[in-house]
């Protein structure tokens, strides 16, 4: 709000301006007033020294743009794109490998919302995959990707069947940097290949790139050998992410290789995790049941031939025991009796998780006809001596 000024105010500043003039007056009369000699004498003031160094003036960055801000990914292999974020939404297209797009949304349950490319309509999802995209923020990169036949490959495992009539070999290749730019988008190449000891045939299930990285997968490798010779089972196993306790079996996936054809079936069960096993006559698997932000864990007994099926929902569970686990124990060990007829559950107690070290067991046993779980014995685990 404006104030009025005072006439004191006003009066002094007009002698201010009229003594300004004055003596701007008087400093020209002093510089072009001619000497005695007629040369004209030039005076000028002194030029004013600084005291102190000037305080330098800051030069702001640039505002980051809203490029290099945008969250994108770039396909490795072709990634199919579906309608809606639901395990029933129906495919609507593919990304192509070497394409990217822009990601608009972290959809829940591991789902992606995307820009969709032209003609695919305006709600496009794909499914988190660290071994099929790179994502990164920034402009659109162009993924330097080698032949893996390049690169050079180690041995990580072999297996000979039971039966001796297959080979399981599973090699992983050197690890290589996709985009030169973003140093985490590191990947390796792993293959799984079984070669027939009889004939030479042989099948290639795994042939895939991999994520590199803490947390991140390791090649496959075998898990069951059927008895009839007829299947090989397999899985991934992921970094235990710094975790001095681990005792998982298997990973985010288990397959089976029928070796008859060379044909794959997914056997993973919805939710499962960490510890799964295949009954002795092949017929049943008990695992542990995990879901997100749930702690507690339940143990299941399902008919194996139900995860061999198109419908992953389908319902064919035995038994579903929760466990009374505390966040200071954990399952180490499930396993079947030999006649098909109990699962024993083994717990491992811990004084203090941080030491590593278990200070107890306790044994469960699950009467599979029945239901019947009970604990069956505790043992104290002597502490080591420093």
């Amino acid at each position: 709000m404006k104030t009025k000024k005072s006439h004191l105010e006003i009066s002094s500043r007009v002698i201010y301006v009229l003594a300004g003039l004055i003596a701007s007056l008087l400093l020209t009369a002093c510089i072009t007033a001619p000497s005695e000699a007629g040369v004209v004498t030039v005076v000028s003031s002194p030029s004013a020294v600084p005291t102190s160094s000037p305080t330098p003036t800051a030069t702001p960055l640039p505002d980051s743009t809203e490029e290099e801000l945008t969250s994108r990914i770039s396909a490795i292999v072709p990634l199919t794109i579906y309608g809606s974020p639901s395990d029933d939404a129906a495919p609507v297209g593919t990304l192509e490998a070497g394409l990217s797009a822009q990601v608009t949304e972290y959809g829940e349950g591991n789902w992606l919302k995307m820009v969709c490319p032209d003609g695919m309509g305006d709600s496009c999802w794909i499914l988190w995959d660290p071994n099929t995209f790179v994502i990164y923020e920034g402009p659109a990169v162009t993924l330097n990707i080698p032949d893996p036949a390049s690169l050079q490959f180690e041995t990580i495992a072999t297996e000979l069947s039971p039966d001796g009539r297959w080979q399981a070999l599973v090699t992983k290749s050197e690890t290589v940097l996709f985009v030169a730019e973003k140093p985490d988008a590191r990947f390796f190449y792993v293959e799984l290949k079984v070669t027939s000891q009889e004939d030479g045939r042989s099948w290639t299930p795994v042939s895939e790139w991999h994520a590199a990285g803490l947390g991140q997968e390791e090649p496959p490798q075998p898990f069951h050998w059927s008895k009839d010779g007829r299947f090989l089972y397999y899985t991934d196993i992921a970094y235990p992410d710094g975790a001095c306790v681990f005792y998982d079996n298997i990973g985010d996936s288990l397959d089976r290789l029928d070796l008859s054809d060379g044909s794959v079936a997914a056997l993973q069960p919805p939710h499962a995790g960490g510890i799964l096993v295949i009954s002795p006559d092949e017929t049943m698997i008990a695992y542990l049941h995990h879901e997100t932000f749930v702690s507690d864990e339940i143990l299941v007994i399902r008919e194996l031939a139900s995860a061999y099926g198109e419908d992953a929902r389908q319902e064919s569970v035995k038994w579903q025991i929760p466990l009374d686990v505390l966040s200071s124990s954990q399952v180490s060990e499930i396993s079947w009796s030999t006649d098909n007829a109990k699962v024993v559950v083994r717990v491992d107690e811990f004084t203090n998780p941080a030491d590593c070290r278990p200070t107890g067991t306790a044994d469960w046993e699950l009467d599979v006809e029945t239901g019947e779980f009970v604990k069956t014995s505790t043992t104290v685990l002597p502490t080591a001596t420093p």
